[in-house]
């Protein structure tokens, strides 16, 4: 609704003729091209309502990345934010509630969810924070982007209010992140929180100070003896590439890589996603399962030209500061794509309808030809 809005908008608009740069339409251009191609595919080989899930989740949320960035009127990015604040807030403080309360409630969502008995002993194996996003890797990824802007308005503001607002919120976020015992973005959010304190604090700045103090004070707020245990545990796992601490992954990966010269031109759109779970008798047919790792479901979806058209797609929607630009949003769409993207290697972020839009809503705004923006003053 808001892509089509955005584009009637437009053709009523005396802007249409400086809507993108050239990197951008051209980076528009390839995502249309390659997954197109995979939609195609998926439907010649005859499972085109997997192709049709395959567009429900990738290309409908890059729509909002467009319609944003053709949306000819102001955009309040402050609004935005702090509305994205509020509803962040929200959540992190339900999953306290949650994971404080019944520590377990993931592990008994994964008994129920995968129809296997109530065994307590499969339960007690999964401590993780998840909140109402009923998923570890994909509620880490929401806390890693409140973190993130978190951190950004304490680049740009001086009032003590705001200050104090996303000290503690943060240091709420970091501890949620840490329980979520999601490794992948463990080590985004640490990338990226160091790439967003180099190029905003320049450590110039007293401000700069924060951020360890913010994280010491995270790992301290849950210095209980089990909470620390497991996650240590997590942590030491981090460099073990075994086929038992990716949870089957790497094997799933190989397998899906070593079938032969199909992976050459792709499977179509769909395969290896996260719907092909409701495809069993596909899945068991092409045998491809689930992958959990967005950069190998592009190489198998798309085949490697395709991944390698994709790649460079991802490279041109790379925000660049152009002329009259604001900087500080650009380093904002900047980490947060970088922690996308590390986030990416191990799990299917991009595929979340919960998650994938605050990328693409943040690229959108950074991606417009002017600045057709209110300028963010917090």
């Amino acid at each position: 609704m808001i892509f089509v809005y955005a584009v009637y908008s437009l053709l009523y608009s005396k802007k249409r003729s400086k809507v993108f740069n050239s990197k951008q339409f051209t980076s528009i251009i390839l995502f249309f091209l390659i997954f197109g191609y995979a939609f195609i595919l998926s439907v010649f080989s005859n499972y085109g309502s997997l192709g049709f899930n395959g567009i429900h989740i990738t290309v409908v949320p890059f729509l909002l990345y467009i319609a944003l960035a053709i949306y000819p009127k102001k955009i309040n990015l402050k609004s935005i934010l702090l509305n994205f604040l509020l509803v962040g807030g929200f959540v992190m403080l339900i999953g306290f509630y949650f994971y404080f309360s019944k520590p377990l409630i993931y592990g008994h969502l994964l008994v129920y969810y995968r129809a296997l008995t109530d065994d307590p002993v499969y339960a007690a194996q999964y401590s993780r924070m998840v909140s109402i996003i009923l998923s570890p890797n994909i509620f880490a990824t929401f806390a890693g982007v409140f973190v993130i802007v978190l951190i950004y308005l304490l680049s740009i503001t001086k009032r003590k209010v705001v200050v104090i607002f996303s000290l503690i919120f943060a240091i709420l976020g970091i501890v949620a992140l840490i329980l979520s015992m999601s490794r992948g973005a463990w080590v985004a959010a640490t990338i990226s929180i160091i790439y967003i304190i180099i190029r905003q604090f320049k450590f110039k700045s007293i401000k700069t100070l924060l951020i360890p103090i913010i994280i010491i004070a995270g790992i301290l707020l849950i210095n209980d003896t089990n909470y620390f245990q497991l996650i240590e545990k997590r942590f030491d796992s981090l460099l073990d590439l075994s086929n038992s601490s990716s949870y089957g992954r790497i094997q799933i990966w190989i397998d899906a890589l070593s079938r032969g010269n199909r992976i050459i031109y792709g499977y179509g759109l769909g395969v290896g996603g996260i719907n092909l779970i409701h495809f069993p008798e596909l899945s068991q047919l092409l045998g491809i399962e689930v992958l959990d790792g967005y950069y190998i479901k592009v190489l198998v979806e798309v085949g490697i030209i395709g991944f390698i058209i994709w790649a460079l797609h991802m490279m041109l929607i790379w925000p660049r500061v152009y002329k009259d630009y604001d900087k500080n949003l650009i380093v904002l769409s900047q980490t947060v794509l970088i922690f996308y993207l590390i986030q990416s290697i191990g799990s299917n972020v991009l595929d979340f309808i919960v998650v994938a839009p605050l990328l693409w809503i943040i690229l959108g705004i950074t991606a417009r030809k002017e600045k057709a923006f209110d300028v963010l003053i917090i």
